[in-house]
Protein backbone atom coordinates (compact mmCIF):
# COMPACT_ATOMS: atom_id res chain seq x y z
CA UNK A 1 0.00 0.00 0.00
CA UNK A 2 1.12 3.39 -0.89
CA UNK A 3 0.12 7.10 0.17
CA UNK A 4 -0.29 10.06 -1.62
CA UNK A 5 -1.16 13.30 -0.05
CA UNK A 6 -1.75 16.26 -1.82
CA UNK A 7 -1.25 19.95 -0.48
CA UNK A 8 -2.27 23.83 -1.64
CA UNK A 9 -3.09 26.97 -0.09
CA UNK A 10 -4.53 28.29 -3.29
CA UNK A 11 -8.65 27.48 -3.57
CA UNK A 12 -10.08 24.77 -5.82
CA UNK A 13 -11.61 26.72 -8.95
CA UNK A 14 -15.70 25.27 -8.37
CA UNK A 15 -15.93 24.73 -12.13
CA UNK A 16 -13.09 22.95 -12.58
CA UNK A 17 -13.16 20.74 -9.20
CA UNK A 18 -16.38 19.57 -10.18
CA UNK A 19 -15.71 18.95 -14.17
CA UNK A 20 -12.94 16.70 -12.58
CA UNK A 21 -14.89 15.10 -9.84
CA UNK A 22 -17.47 14.35 -12.34
CA UNK A 23 -15.52 12.93 -15.08
CA UNK A 24 -13.23 10.69 -12.28
CA UNK A 25 -15.88 9.80 -10.14
CA UNK A 26 -19.35 9.22 -9.43
CA UNK A 27 -20.12 12.13 -7.45
CA UNK A 28 -22.75 12.34 -4.09
CA UNK A 29 -23.77 15.61 -2.22
CA UNK A 30 -25.68 15.58 -0.07
CA UNK A 31 -28.29 18.08 1.50
CA UNK A 32 -26.85 19.08 4.71
CA UNK A 33 -29.74 21.54 6.11
CA UNK A 34 -32.74 23.13 5.85
CA UNK A 35 -34.37 26.23 6.37
CA UNK A 36 -35.52 26.40 10.17
CA UNK A 37 -38.87 28.57 10.67
CA UNK A 38 -37.19 32.02 12.41
CA UNK A 39 -39.15 34.45 13.92
CA UNK A 40 -37.09 37.19 12.91
CA UNK A 41 -33.76 36.60 13.47
CA UNK A 42 -34.50 33.95 16.83
CA UNK A 43 -36.65 31.18 16.52
CA UNK A 44 -37.92 31.74 20.00
CA UNK A 45 -40.14 28.70 20.57
CA UNK A 46 -38.78 25.17 20.10
CA UNK A 47 -40.51 23.60 17.13
CA UNK A 48 -41.59 20.28 15.76
CA UNK A 49 -40.07 19.40 12.52
CA UNK A 50 -41.70 16.73 9.96
CA UNK A 51 -40.42 14.02 11.24
CA UNK A 52 -41.85 15.32 15.01
CA UNK A 53 -38.21 15.78 16.30
CA UNK A 54 -38.40 19.34 18.51
CA UNK A 55 -36.12 21.46 16.72
CA UNK A 56 -34.19 23.52 19.44
CA UNK A 57 -33.88 27.80 19.74
CA UNK A 58 -30.83 28.62 17.72
CA UNK A 59 -29.88 25.35 16.83
CA UNK A 60 -27.91 24.60 13.56
CA UNK A 61 -28.65 20.99 12.54
CA UNK A 62 -27.12 18.98 9.74
CA UNK A 63 -30.29 17.57 9.14
CA UNK A 64 -29.71 15.40 5.85
CA UNK A 65 -33.03 14.64 4.28
CA UNK A 66 -31.53 11.61 3.05
CA UNK A 67 -31.25 12.98 -0.42
CA UNK A 68 -27.82 12.21 -2.34
CA UNK A 69 -27.53 13.32 -5.56
CA UNK A 70 -25.35 11.11 -7.94
CA UNK A 71 -23.43 12.87 -10.97
CA UNK A 72 -21.67 11.31 -14.23
CA UNK A 73 -20.45 8.22 -14.72
CA UNK A 74 -17.65 6.70 -12.95
CA UNK A 75 -13.93 7.49 -15.12
CA UNK A 76 -11.30 4.69 -15.26
CA UNK A 77 -8.77 7.08 -13.87
CA UNK A 78 -10.55 6.30 -10.61
CA UNK A 79 -8.82 3.06 -9.20
CA UNK A 80 -11.31 0.38 -7.66
CA UNK A 81 -8.51 0.04 -4.64
CA UNK A 82 -7.81 3.58 -3.77
CA UNK A 83 -9.30 5.34 -1.14
CA UNK A 84 -9.12 9.23 -0.55
CA UNK A 85 -10.18 11.67 2.53
CA UNK A 86 -9.80 15.10 2.96
CA UNK A 87 -10.67 15.49 6.33
CA UNK A 88 -8.40 18.14 7.30
CA UNK A 89 -8.31 20.68 5.06
CA UNK A 90 -10.72 21.04 1.27
CA UNK A 91 -11.12 24.85 0.59
CA UNK A 92 -13.12 25.63 -2.21
CA UNK A 93 -13.42 28.93 -3.62
CA UNK A 94 -16.10 31.05 -3.06
CA UNK A 95 -17.06 28.93 0.31
CA UNK A 96 -14.95 30.84 2.68
CA UNK A 97 -16.51 30.21 5.68
CA UNK A 98 -16.70 26.22 5.62
CA UNK A 99 -14.45 23.87 5.23
CA UNK A 100 -15.38 20.85 2.47
CA UNK A 101 -15.50 16.95 3.54
CA UNK A 102 -13.89 14.77 0.85
CA UNK A 103 -14.25 11.36 0.91
CA UNK A 104 -13.78 8.56 -1.60
CA UNK A 105 -13.85 4.65 -1.77
CA UNK A 106 -12.87 3.33 -4.94
CA UNK A 107 -15.04 5.17 -7.74
CA UNK A 108 -17.30 6.88 -5.42
CA UNK A 109 -17.17 10.41 -3.44
CA UNK A 110 -18.54 11.88 -1.65
CA UNK A 111 -18.03 15.62 -0.99
CA UNK A 112 -20.50 17.65 1.93
CA UNK A 113 -20.22 20.63 3.99
CA UNK A 114 -17.64 20.01 7.32
CA UNK A 115 -16.70 22.64 9.79
CA UNK A 116 -16.38 26.11 9.74
CA UNK A 117 -12.61 27.18 9.50
CA UNK A 118 -10.89 28.82 12.55
CA UNK A 119 -9.90 31.85 10.37
CA UNK A 120 -13.75 32.60 9.70
CA UNK A 121 -15.01 32.75 13.79
CA UNK A 122 -13.70 35.39 16.27
CA UNK A 123 -11.19 33.68 18.48
CA UNK A 124 -13.52 33.45 21.27
CA UNK A 125 -16.08 30.90 19.35
CA UNK A 126 -13.13 29.06 18.79
CA UNK A 127 -12.95 25.38 21.08
CA UNK A 128 -11.29 24.77 24.21
CA UNK A 129 -7.57 23.65 22.69
CA UNK A 130 -4.60 25.16 22.28
CA UNK A 131 -4.09 28.59 20.39
CA UNK A 132 -0.48 27.29 19.43
CA UNK A 133 -1.83 24.26 17.75
CA UNK A 134 -4.35 25.76 16.29
CA UNK A 135 -1.90 28.65 14.72
CA UNK A 136 0.34 26.49 13.07
CA UNK A 137 -2.12 26.10 10.20
CA UNK A 138 -2.38 29.64 10.27
CA UNK A 139 -0.99 31.22 6.93
CA UNK A 140 -2.01 34.58 5.29
CA UNK A 141 -3.65 35.13 3.43
CA UNK A 142 -5.96 32.54 4.15
CA UNK A 143 -5.13 31.86 7.69
CA UNK A 144 -6.17 28.07 8.91
CA UNK A 145 -7.55 27.74 5.33
CA UNK A 146 -5.74 24.82 3.06
CA UNK A 147 -6.24 21.71 0.91
CA UNK A 148 -4.85 18.41 2.43
CA UNK A 149 -6.38 15.36 0.60
CA UNK A 150 -4.67 11.70 1.27
CA UNK A 151 -4.74 9.12 -1.16
CA UNK A 152 -4.13 5.69 0.08
CA UNK A 153 -3.87 2.43 -2.39
CA UNK A 154 -1.73 0.21 -4.63
CA UNK A 155 0.21 1.21 -7.78
CA UNK A 156 -0.93 5.35 -7.23
CA UNK A 157 0.76 7.46 -10.05
CA UNK A 158 1.82 10.98 -7.39
CA UNK A 159 2.80 12.52 -10.11
CA UNK A 160 -1.12 11.86 -12.43
CA UNK A 161 -2.82 12.58 -9.15
CA UNK A 162 -1.06 15.69 -7.63
CA UNK A 163 -1.29 17.00 -11.64
CA UNK A 164 -4.82 16.55 -11.72
CA UNK A 165 -5.63 18.55 -8.40
CA UNK A 166 -3.16 21.30 -9.32
CA UNK A 167 -5.07 21.73 -12.83
CA UNK A 168 -8.34 22.37 -10.41
CA UNK A 169 -6.47 25.29 -8.36
CA UNK A 170 -7.52 29.00 -8.91
CA UNK A 171 -4.77 30.92 -10.75
CA UNK A 172 -4.42 34.78 -9.73
CA UNK A 173 -6.96 35.83 -11.72
CA UNK A 174 -9.28 33.63 -10.60
CA UNK A 175 -8.51 34.55 -7.10
CA UNK A 176 -8.49 38.82 -7.83
CA UNK A 177 -11.95 37.58 -9.72
CA UNK A 178 -13.08 35.12 -7.08
CA UNK A 179 -16.50 36.64 -6.43
CA UNK A 180 -17.77 36.05 -10.15
CA UNK A 181 -16.24 32.34 -9.90
CA UNK A 182 -18.86 29.50 -11.42
CA UNK A 183 -19.68 27.29 -8.52
CA UNK A 184 -22.03 24.20 -9.74
CA UNK A 185 -21.98 22.20 -6.44
CA UNK A 186 -24.79 22.35 -4.21
CA UNK A 187 -25.73 25.20 -1.46
CA UNK A 188 -23.78 25.05 1.88
CA UNK A 189 -24.93 26.85 4.80
CA UNK A 190 -24.28 30.19 5.98
CA UNK A 191 -21.44 30.45 8.84
CA UNK A 192 -23.87 32.50 9.64
CA UNK A 193 -26.58 29.93 10.48
CA UNK A 194 -24.06 27.86 12.61
CA UNK A 195 -24.70 27.85 16.34
CA UNK A 196 -21.09 29.40 17.11
CA UNK A 197 -20.68 28.99 21.05
CA UNK A 198 -18.56 31.67 22.13
CA UNK A 199 -16.56 30.72 24.92
CA UNK A 200 -15.25 33.10 27.65
CA UNK A 201 -11.82 34.19 26.99
CA UNK A 202 -10.97 32.85 30.26
CA UNK A 203 -11.36 29.04 29.83
CA UNK A 204 -9.45 29.41 26.41
CA UNK A 205 -6.21 30.20 27.94
CA UNK A 206 -4.34 26.93 29.29
CA UNK A 207 -3.47 28.92 32.63
CA UNK A 208 -7.03 30.74 32.73
CA UNK A 209 -5.71 34.20 32.13
CA UNK A 210 -7.99 35.91 29.49
CA UNK A 211 -5.05 38.51 28.89
CA UNK A 212 -2.97 36.24 27.65
CA UNK A 213 -5.44 34.70 25.08
CA UNK A 214 -5.15 37.44 22.30
CA UNK A 215 -1.03 37.47 23.33
CA UNK A 216 -0.33 34.30 22.80
CA UNK A 217 -2.28 34.36 19.46
CA UNK A 218 -0.27 37.54 18.53
CA UNK A 219 3.03 35.73 19.42
CA UNK A 220 2.53 32.88 17.38
CA UNK A 221 1.70 34.84 14.18
CA UNK A 222 5.34 36.34 14.58
CA UNK A 223 7.14 33.40 15.08
CA UNK A 224 5.66 31.82 11.81
CA UNK A 225 6.01 34.59 10.20
CA UNK A 226 9.98 34.47 11.15
CA UNK A 227 10.20 30.57 10.11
Amino acid sequence: MASVCCRARQPFHPQKLYDFLQQTFMLQEQEVYEHLELQGDILKEPKTGATGQMIKPLEFQKRSQMRKITYGKAHASAHPDCRSSGQKGLMIGRRNDMMGEWSSAGNMLKLNCGAPWFAAMPQEAWPDIKVAEVMQDFVEPHGDRRQEIVFIGQNLNKSAITRALDDCLCLEKDLRESKHLRDPFREWPALELMEVEVTDSSEVSEDGDSSKVSEDRDECTRQLSEQ
